[in-house]
């Protein structure tokens, strides 16, 4: 993305991204907070709002219904290759399904936070714009629109409206 500045992030969250997320939770609210006035946060302030707001941002971004799809026809092909009966089959690979399924969300949303509220927190806090691209910004963005895909396109206007090319 060309033109991903700080102060494009923090405008784009505290007049487009924000109020598309800010009804789904305190988090999201808290967060939309600080991005409309950003100076006055320290990087522990900023940590402790992006870790819960991004782990609820990653669990809604993740391609659950495709993963779990994956993951029900290996099982299916797994029961078919293993001679289990057709109930039995759907029954086990729907539950494997579901558990991995879960579990990958858990992990995927709870590691992709903690790599990034550090990070962005620091970046945030100290107005740093080499720290805001090593931190990868863009990650946050595409998380916001796979999570509220019913917004895409006022998300990306909002985005262009910041100068962003997304």
């Amino acid at each position: 993305m060309i033109g991903l500045s700080l102060g494009a992030i923090h405008r784009w969250w505290a007049t487009t991204a924000g109020p598309v997320l800010d009804g789904r939770s305190a988090a999201q609210r808290r967060l939309t907070a600080l991005h409309a006035a950003p100076g006055g946060a320290c990087a522990p302030e900023w940590v402790r709002a992006l870790r819960p707001a991004l782990a609820e941002l990653f669990t809604w971004a993740y391609p659950y219904q495709e993963a779990h799809g994956a993951v029900l026809e290996a099982a299916r092909v797994y029961a078919a290759a293993n001679g289990y009966d057709p109930e039995r089959a759907r029954a086990e690979g729907e539950a494997y399904a579901r558990m991995n399924t879960d579990a990958n969300l858990r992990v995927s949303a709870a590691a992709n936070a903690e790599a990034l509220a550090g990070a962005l927190g620091a970046a945030f806090a100290a107005g740093d714009a080499e720290a805001l691209r090593r931190a990868y910004p863009e990650v946050l963005v595409r998380a916001v629109l796979l999570a509220a895909p019913q917004a895409h396109d006022a998300l990306v206007a909002g985005l262009r409206a910041q100068g962003v090319t997304p």
